[in-house]
């Protein structure tokens, strides 16, 4: 019997990069925090193309099928994003197949890794945040720009327990609502009025807390018209400081702020995952 698997539910599908995101680094910093080591390897009911980019964002590198599961073939294969290094180990068992123990699943494949097939998507489709998503992401910008700029606390745990019901029920609560408003009182002014970009096809999409207790602060940044080579920068208020940086076609770019406005760019983990050996 498998174990030690990332679940990843099919309504991750209808969600975006920003809360798959979430999902994979909340499960991964929780495996870290109870056991010392991030999971490898995940299993999932359902293929799309945009999966092996998504899960390298969590650290992982084997994803195991349902034998139900469309559009991927039998046994094993790889999963390519449009980047040669988002390459993720797919495996779908024939029916009542015993896998055993991953160990020795990946032992078996390892004597042929050169002739497993690849699926490789020809285009990748842009995941647009819902509204639901679009109302926690505001609360949290606010709720963490008020702890920055007011010195009252992050309430981080709570912005991680919508973003978990969020898969289960798909419904924002009334702690939502009532968190933004506070935030926005607390903060005195509009969001958007704190960070200023060098080119109009950037956007803030994420403004958080750090998981790891550190303090810093994670910013993340999206180009939205389809530019490559842009050449760009961010001012802040919160930190009076300002930094550059390239981005290409819708790309996402993370990056952590310390305490005293130290920046560098990081990936959706937050670099807090740590790579590791595979964990089964």
């Amino acid at each position: 019997m498998l174990h030690n698997l990332i679940i990843i539910p099919d309504c991750l599908n209808e969600l975006s990069d920003e809360h798959f995101a979430r999902y994979m680094l909340y499960t991964q910093a929780d495996a870290v925090k109870n056991t010392g080591n991030a999971y490898s390897a995940a299993f999932a009911s359902s293929y799309n193309a945009e999966l092996p980019r998504l899960l390298r964002m969590g650290r992982v590198n084997v994803c195991v099928f349902s034998p139900e599961t469309q559009g991927v073939p039998e046994g094993a294969f790889y999963m390519q994003s449009n980047k040669i290094v988002e390459r993720v180990l797919g495996y779908k068992p024939v029916m009542n197949e015993e896998l055993g123990s991953m160990e020795e699943m990946m032992g078996k494949l390892s004597e042929s890794l050169v002739d497993f097939p690849v699926i490789k998507p020809e285009n990748e489709k842009v995941s647009l945040i819902r509204d639901e998503e679009s109302v926690l992401l505001e609360a949290e910008k606010y709720n963490t720009a008020a702890a920055l700029l007011c010195g009252k606390t992050a309430d981080t745990e709570a912005f991680k327990c919508e973003w978990l019901n969020l898969i289960s029920d798909g419904i924002i609560s009334d702690n939502v609502t009532k968190l933004l408003d506070d935030a926005k009182t607390a903060l005195g002014k509009d969001i958007n009025d704190l960070f200023r970009f060098g080119s109009d096809n950037i956007e803030l999409t994420a403004l958080k807390m750090c998981e790891d207790g550190s303090g810093d602060v994670v910013l993340r940044i999206n180009e939205t018209k389809g530019l490559d080579e842009v050449h760009s920068f961010i001012m802040s208020d919160i930190y009076e400081m300002g930094f550059r940086f390239d981005i290409n076609a819708y790309e996402t770019k993370t990056f952590r702020v310390t305490p005293d406005g130290m920046v560098r760019e990081t990936n959706f983990a937050e670099g807090i995952i740590p790579f590791n050996e595979f964990e089964w």
